[in-house]
C-alpha cells in the first residue's frame, strides 16, 4: 500500500516527476499511473484500487489537469474521503469545490529543499500521514549537520536517524582517521625523549573521541571532537606551561609583598599624624584660662591659624590614608586569590582532575537529585532582576540544563582522559566561605538582583576573559545553591550578555550534589565582584 496517491495529467509528468523524487527521498511511498505494466488488471479497476488503499491523496494542478476528468474525480473522492492534499505545479484556474482546498504553490519550486511551500506541503503530508518527523527531516537536511543530529537524537526510531548516525560516525572517523595520521607523523618527527609521552596522548585522544561520540549521540555535550593534533603539541608544550605558571606565581607572590610594604608605610604614616595630633591636643589643653577670658582668645592670631592649617591637613592625611589602605588591602586580597589558584594548578599540572570513583555505580532510574528537575511553573525571565531567594524555571534561554548525572559522566570522562573539563563556576553567596564543587571558582556578586549591562556584568564580563584566556566560546558551567534560588539564572543572562555562547546551566546546583552524595572541596579561586 502507498502512503501517497499522485493525481496529476500526464502532460505535466516532467513536473510531477520531481515532486515524486522529493517525496520518494523523504521515505514516502507513492503510486503514480505510470507504474502500471503490459498485462495487469484493467487501467481504472488499478488506478480505483491505489486511490482507495493510499492513505493521502495528492492533487497536482495545472491548466491541463484542471481539465481533465479523470484528474477531477480522483479528487473528488479524496474530497469526500477526506484524503486529498493539493498544490500548484503550475498556477491554474479550479472548479469547484477544489477552489475551496488549500493549495500550496509549487509553480517556482525547482527542487530546493527548504523552499517555503514545499516545507508547507511536506508538514501537511507528514500530519495525514502520521509522520510530523518527516517535515522535520526536511528542515533537518537544510540545516546541515547540526539539525540532521539533533533530528537523529529527536527521532531514534525513524529509519533515516540510522542512516544519518552512520554518516556522520563514517566522516568522522575519517576525519579523525586522518587528524591521527598527521599527528602520527608530527610524533616521529619529535625528540626521542618526548615518546612515550605523545603515543600515551594519542591513546588518550582515540579513548577522548569514543566518549566524544557517545556524549553527542546522546545530546550531551556541544563540543568539537578532540583533536590528536592538538593532544600533541599540547603534551610538547606542558613543560614551557608550567614554567610559565611558575614565573606567574612568582610575579603575582612579588605584587603581593609590595602591596603588604606599601600598607605598612600607610600604617606608619597614620601613627605619625596620630601622633602630632596628640601633641597638638596636649598643648591645646595645657593653656588655661586664669582672668576669665576665653582660652582661645589667649592664644596669639598666628597660633590660630597655624593650628587650624594643621588641623585641616591632619584630617586630609587621615582621609587619604584610610582610602590607600582599603585600596592596597583589595589589591593583597586579590593577589593571594589568584596566586593560591595558580599554585593549585601547578601542582596538578595545570589538570584539575575529576575524581574517578565519584560516582560508580549510578542509577539506572534516576530522575534527579534535590529539586533539579522539579517544574515551580516558573517563566523564564529576560533580564537578571529576580532577588536570590525564589523557584526558578526549568530551562534557560540562554544555556544548556545539565543533570547532576550528565554533569559528573561528561566532567569525570573528558578528565579522566587527559582533557580540559569545562569551567565550573559557582555564584552563591549565601555563606562565606563554602565548599564546592571540586575544581570550581567562586565568582561573588554575579548573580545580585540588578540589571543587564550593569557594574556586575562588566566585572562578570572582565573575570571570565581572564578565566577563558579571552574564549568567549568555552564551554562554562555555572551553578549556586539550588532550583530555589536566581544567582545562577542572573549570571547566565549576564554572561550571555557579555558575549559567552557556551553556557550550561546546572540548576540543581550545590543542593543536588548535596544530595546525590558527592565530593565537595574548597574553590581553587574566588573572586568577589
Amino acid at each position: 500500500m502507498a502512503d501517497v496517491f499522485i493525481s496529476y495529467s500526464r502532460k505535466d509528468k516532467p513536473k510531477v516527476a520531481l515532486v515524486a523524487a522529493g517525496l520518494r527521498d523523504l521515505g514516502v511511498s507513492i503510486w503514480m499511473d505510470d507504474q502500471l505494466r503490459t498485462g495487469d488488471v484493467s487501467y481504472d479497476r488499478a488506478t480505483a484500487d491505489a486511490l482507495k488503499a493510499a492513505t493521502a491523496v495528492l492533487a497536482c494542478w495545472s491548466p491541463q489537469a484542471s481539465e481533465s476528468e479523470w484528474a477531477r474525480s480522483e479528487a473528488a473522492y479524496a474530497r469526500e474521503n477526506k484524503k486529498l492534499l493539493a498544490c500548484f505545479i503550475e498556477h491554474a484556474s479550479l472548479y469547484p469545490p477544489f477552489n475551496l482546498v488549500q493549495t500550496e504553490d509549487l509553480s517556482d519550486w525547482r527542487g530546493e529543499p527548504g523552499h517555503e511551500r514545499w516545507l508547507a506541503l511536506i508538514g501537511a503530508i507528514g500530519a495525514k500521514l502520521g509522520r510530523p518527523q518527516i517535515a522535520e527531516l526536511l528542515k533537518a537536511r537544510a540545516g546541515g549537520d547540526t539539525a540532521l543530529l539533533a533530528f537523529a537524537q529527536r527521532y531514534p526510531d525513524a529509519p533515516e536517524a540510522g542512516e544519518i548516525w552512520r554518516d556522520f560516525e563514517a566522516r568522522s572517523r575519517k576525519a579523525f582517521t586522518d587528524g591521527a595520521n598527521e599527528a602520527a607523523a608530527d610524533a616521529a618527527q619529535a625528540a626521542a625523549s618526548f615518546q612515550d609521552q605523545l603515543q600515551d596522548a594519542l591513546a588518550k585522544a582515540s579513548s577522548g573521541f569514543e566518549t566524544w561520540l557517545e556524549q553527542k549521540r546522546l545530546g550531551l555535550t556541544q563540543q568539537a571532537p578532540p583533536s590528536p593534533r592538538d593532544a600533541v603539541l599540547r603534551t610538547k608544550s606542558e613543560a614551557y606551561e608550567s614554567q610559565a605558571s611558575r614565573e606567574r606565581i612568582a610575579a603575582l607572590s612579588a605584587d603581593a609583598a609590595r602591596a603588604r610594604a606599601e600598607r605598612a608605610d600607610a600604617d606608619a604614616s597614620v601613627k605619625a599624624v596620630r601622633r602630632e595630633a596628640d601633641a597638638l591636643a596636649r598643648q591645646l589643653r595645657e593653656l588655661r584660662p586664669s582672668d576669665g577670658t576665653p582660652w582661645y582668645r589667649r592664644i596669639p592670631r598666628h597660633m590660630q591659624i597655624g593650628a587650624a592649617t594643621i588641623l585641616v591637613v591632619v584630617l586630609l592625611l587621615l582621609g587619604g590614608t584610610a582610602y590607600f589602605i582599603a585600596r592596597t588591602s583589595g589589591q593583597s586580597q586579590a593577589l593571594a586569590y589568584q596566586a593560591g589558584a595558580l599554585v593549585r594548578a601547578a601542582d596538578t599540572g595545570k589538570k584539575l582532575y575529576w575524581p574517578i570513583d565519584i560516582w560508580a555505580n549510578p542509577s539506572t532510574g534516576y530522575a534527579g537529585f534535590g529539586d533539579e528537575a522539579h517544574d515551580w511553573g516558573v517563566s523564564p525571565p529576560y533580564n537578571p532582576d529576580q532577588h536570590d531567594l525564589g523557584n526558578t524555571p526549568t530551562q534557560s534561554p540562554f544555556a544548556s540544563p545539565i543533570t547532576t548525572q550528565q554533569l559528573v559522566y561528561s566532567e569525570r570522562d573528558a578528565r579522566s582522559s587527559g582533557f580540559y573539563g569545562s569551567l565550573l563556576i559557582d555564584v552563591w553567596t549565601g555563606y562565606r566561605p563554602h565548599a564546592t564543587l571540586p575544581g570550581a571558582i567562586q565568582i561573588l556578586g554575579a548573580g545580585y538582583e540588578g540589571s543587564l549591562g550593569d557594574y556586575y556584568e562588566q566585572r562578570l564580563d572582565a573575570t571570565l576573559y581572564e578565566l577563558t584566556r579571552g574564549n568567549k566560546n568555552a564551554r562554562i558551567v555555572i551553578f549556586c545553591l539550588g532550583s530555589n534560588s536566581w544567582e545562577s539564572y542572573n549570571a547566565i543572562l549576564r554572561a550571555h550578555h557579555a558575549g559567552y555562547t557556551n553556557l550550561v546551566w546546572y540548576r540543581g546546583g550545590l543542593a543536588a550534589w548535596l544530595d546525590a552524595s558527592l565530593v565537595r572541596d574548597a574553590p581553587v579561586g574566588q573572586y568577589e565582584l
